[in-house]
Order: C-alpha cells, then structure tokens, then sequence
C-alpha cells in the first residue's frame, strides 16, 4: 500500500507566498485525516483488460474549484482506456455555497491537499496494482495549481514522502497560477506538461525558472491536438512497456 503523510518542515508561510486564487481561509482547528468524511468514495477508472500481474501508472485527476472526482469522466476513458488506471481525487473543502457535489482546494493549506491526494492514492492501491514510479498528477484549473505546488514542495525537501510523484500535467489553468508556486531553487527535477496557451510575461518567465532548474517542461498547445492525446502521449513518452 502506498501512503505519504505531508510532514512539513518548515512553516508554510515561509515557502508559500501569498496570492490570491485557490481558497486560503481555514477555520481554527480544523483538521484533516484519511477517515474524513470529506476525502470517502474516490471515483476510479478501471480499463476493461485490467490484468493484476501488470503494475499500472495511475493518473491522479484534480478538480477545479466548485467541482468534485467526478470529473475523471471528463478525461478517462478519453486518455486511453486501457493504459492506465485513472483516479478523480475531491478537494478537501466544501465550497462556499454549501452545495453538495462542490469542492474547493486551499493553496495555504498543502497538508490539506496531499491529505486528499494520500489518502485517495492509499484506497485505491488496496485493491489495484499501480506502479509506484508512474503516479501523475493531472489538474485542471485550481486542481492544476495545486498538483504544480504538490510536486515542487516534495523536490525542495519541504515534506518527506515514501514515493515520488513521476510527473504533473496542467489543464485550464487561471492566468495567476505563478504566484501561488514555492520558490524554484537549481536543481530541481521533474517532468510538466503544460495544456494552455501561455500568454502572459509571468507565466513565462514561471516555465523558463522550472527549465532552468532543470525540470522537463513541455507545452501542448489543444488548437493542434486533443487535451486527452497529448496527455497520453506524454505519458507514454516516459514508460517502455505499453500494454496495446
């Protein structure tokens, strides 16, 4: 079984600036853990050859805000329906407006998110065989911030963790989601894959920091390809052995 407690060491404010985007209010005392009513049920995309005796890459989704799991839909059987198994993780906080099915990320608050994302990763491994070195993470918006934030603050050595996340794939991301990431040292490994048109001076000067610390950026732009295609492929540009 997989699981990673998120132990930061160092105070959250001292790595993570402030901005605005992804919701950064808790309240006081407030806590998480895996048996949180909050974090139950993820949604899980099985491929109808799944053999157990293949370790399979699980592709983690992440949601944008006022949304839920549920959106794996959105991406999985699209992606490939046999390749992967591809699990929809829920926000760890309720949104604003109290309805049911809608959840947000917190950018202040990483424990929160990888609580979510541990904890999802954790349920899903008991009953399937996934590959601990081909975990991605894909967000789609907020959910794409956050899976940005996740992967740096385990390659700077803020949270100890049983596993590496192999890589991370962004979708729809808002134009701010530069502000919101920990300071980029040299050094720094890790493959992104970036599914938006860049535009602005900030967002590129954010990629060109990531690829001089040594990360592998690419950009996919979705006028000439499917979202979903670009993703497998880039997924499969990583792996050797492809189950057809």
């Amino acid at each position: 079984m997989l699981h990673r407690r998120m132990g930061i060491k160092m105070p959250v404010d001292a790595v993570l600036p402030n901005g605005d985007g992804c919701e950064m209010r808790w309240d006081d005392g407030q806590s998480l853990n895996s048996g949180h009513p909050w974090l139950s049920g993820p949604a899980v995309y099985i491929p109808d050859s799944y053999t157990h005796s293949y370790q399979y890459p699980l592709v983690c989704v992440l949601h944008d805000h006022d949304r839920s799991e549920r959106d794996l839909d959105q991406w999985f059987p699209s992606v490939s329906d046999q390749n992967y198994i591809g699990l929809g993780i829920r926000a760890p906080f309720p949104a604003r407006s109290g309805l049911p099915g809608q959840f947000r990320w917190r950018g202040q608050r990483p424990d929160a998110s990888w609580g979510a994302i541990s904890s999802a990763i954790s349920e899903v491994t008991q009953e399937w065989n996934i590959h601990p070195d081909r975990i991605f993470l894909h967000g789609v918006g907020n959910g794409g911030v956050i899976a940005l934030q996740q992967i740096l603050l385990s390659r700077l050595g803020v949270s100890d963790s049983d596993f590496d996340i192999a890589g991370v794939s962004c979708a729809s991301l808002p134009a701010w989601w530069p502000r919101l990431l920990p300071p980029v040292s040299t050094e720094l490994r890790g493959r992104f894959l970036m599914l938006d048109e860049c535009n602005e001076a900030e967002q590129f000067a954010a990629i060109d920091a990531l690829r001089e610390s040594g990360c592998d950026v690419t950009c996919a732009s979705s006028k000439e390809t499917a979202p979903a295609t670009s993703l497998n492929r880039w997924i499969m540009s990583s792996i050797q052995t492809t189950i057809w």
